[in-house]
């Protein structure tokens, strides 16, 4: 006999099949988001290892951006005209 799995709608139904032991804040966002302080972002510029890191950081601090949206942006993202930046997502 073949076992088939599939998605179940009804999550009742999956806990008579399976006794799934529940993990306790896995679907909770428990992280707090904590900006810098005015007092802060001098720091942390002067911190950095290098030039390189330190135009990051500012870029980064001065748009806005999240962590995980500073690898993503790109040159053609930044339009001087309107001095404004675009971050494309990833798919």
């Amino acid at each position: 006999m073949q076992l088939r799995y599939c998605a179940v709608p009804d999550s009742r139904l999956l806990d008579k099949l399976h006794s799934f032991e529940r993990i306790v804040g896995a679907t909770v966002n428990v992280r707090e988001i904590k900006p810098l302080t005015v007092e802060e972002v001098p720091r942390l510029l002067d911190a950095a290892h290098s030039p390189m890191h330190r135009a990051i950081f500012a870029v980064g601090i001065g748009q806005g951006l999240r962590p995980g949206e500073i690898p993503l942006l790109r040159w053609e993202d930044i339009h001087w005209a309107e001095k404004k930046v675009s971050v494309a997502r990833a798919t």
